[in-house]
C-alpha cells in the first residue's frame, strides 16, 4: 500500500494508469486502524489496483479539496 502525501498525490493518484483506491485516514481513529489490514490484503491480491493511504492530519488540504468529511 502506498503512503501518500500532498507531494506524491498528483503523480501517484491523479496521473496513474488504471484504478486507484485512496484511503483518507488518521492515526487517532480506531476505524482507520481496523481497515488497514483489509486494504493491505486487497493491495496484495490485486496488484493491478493501486491502493494508497493519506493521513489527513499531515495533508489536511487534500482532505478539504476532496470534501472528506468523516474518517
Amino acid at each position: 500500500m502506498l503512503e501518500l502525501d500532498k507531494n506524491t498525490f498528483a503523480s501517484e493518484v491523479l496521473e496513474a494508469e488504471g484504478y486507484v483506491f485512496v484511503d483518507f485516514t488518521g492515526d487517532g481513529w480506531v476505524s482507520c486502524k481496523a481497515l488497514e489490514p483489509t486494504l493491505e490484503k486487497i493491495s496484495k491480491q490485486h496488484p493491478d489496483l493501486i491502493v494508497g493511504k493519506i493521513d489527513v492530519e499531515e495533508s489536511p488540504g487534500l482532505a478539504n479539496k476532496y470534501h472528506v468529511q468523516n474518517l
